[in-house]
């Protein structure tokens, strides 16, 4: 399969470079930047805009040539973010010009794991079980990791439960007041905009408890910002029967760049991207073994 620049949506273009890299590493190449480039100027892609979102310290200027070099050190800026991040949870070495595979990497590692999610819901994989699933227990796993009590609210979990049982299944695992009629909600709502929710309780009955609640995709980066903001936590105060607002999690399994990042995270919103999973899933599940095989035994390759 070849590259795509355009896999996660306009805002992960550097994401979707870094993400492919990794990919020829895992099957034993060392993509270099000179391999990078030339695939850059083959497909024009120095013709779409490069950095879309600036924040503050920013280091990355608008491109205004069409210079593939720059491109390829884009990318290495990426994957360093995610070496300096990661340390050695990270199964790639990034040297000045080449990515190459650290010796004795577990092909199950956490961060293979969320690389193949990625890959596979982009790449619109049938063989296996849906990556969107996979990803949701992911999620609930994540947290609970985190040191958070946890319980799953997306399909993965409830099975098509209607909310109001959803919720009194939340409350009876987490210890939580839940109200008995939601109120204001959708009337077909199944999840009310949360697969997952994350709390610490102070083990008493009062309020002021604090909760995470996390909305799972897997979906393009043209997305995320209305993802983000799914979760109405205002309604979820009267839902959890709490007076204390609780915060949003936009969780995916790909790595949100830097700019990006910034600009998604508000005063009640937060992102739990592939970079702060690493270290904090369940052991693999059998359900995912498939699509680890798939993933390392596919051919990757920049040629066109």
């Amino acid at each position: 399969m070849e590259l795509d620049i355009n896999l996660y949506g306009p805002y992960a273009r550097g994401s979707a470079l870094a993400d492919f890299l990794e990919l020829l590493a895992l099957q034993g190449e060392v993509p270099t930047k000179q391999m990078l480039g030339d695939a850059i100027r083959r497909n024009s892609w120095t013709t779409l805009p490069r950095q879309l979102f600036t924040s503050i310290g920013s280091q990355i200027e608008e491109i205004t040539s069409d210079d593939d070099a720059e491109w390829a050190d884009w990318t290495f800026t990426a994957l360093r973010e995610r070496a300096q991040n990661l340390g050695d949870r990270y199964p790639f070495h990034v040297g000045p010009d080449a990515l190459s595979l650290r010796a004795g990497v577990d092909p199950f590692a956490d961060y293979v794991r969320l690389l193949a999610i990625t890959t596979a819901h982009s790449r619109r994989y049938k063989s296996g079980p849906d990556p969107r699933t996979l990803f949701e227990l992911m999620t609930v796993a994540c947290l609970k990791n985190a040191g958070f009590e946890s319980y799953g609210m997306g399909t993965a979990t409830t099975k098509g439960s209607d909310f109001p049982t959803s919720l009194a299944s939340a409350g009876q695992a987490l210890g939580f007041n839940a109200s008995k009629t939601p109120e204001p909600r959708h009337v077909y709502a199944k999840d009310a905009g949360v697969d997952a929710i994350g709390t610490f309780s102070w083990g008493d009955q009062r309020s002021g408890h604090m909760f995470w609640l996390a909305q799972a995709t897997c979906g393009s980066s043209v997305y995320w910002e209305r993802k983000i903001r799914e979760p109405r936590t205002h309604h979820w105060m009267s839902y959890l029967s709490e007076d204390l607002e609780p915060l949003a999690i936009l969780a995916v399994p790909h790595h949100v760049e830097h700019d990006h990042f910034n600009f998604l995270l508000e005063p009640k919103a937060t992102v739990m991207d592939r970079l702060r999973m690493v270290g904090r899933l369940d052991p693999i599940q059998p359900a995912e073994i498939d699509l680890i095989d798939w993933l390392l035994n596919s051919v990757w390759r920049l040629e066109d």
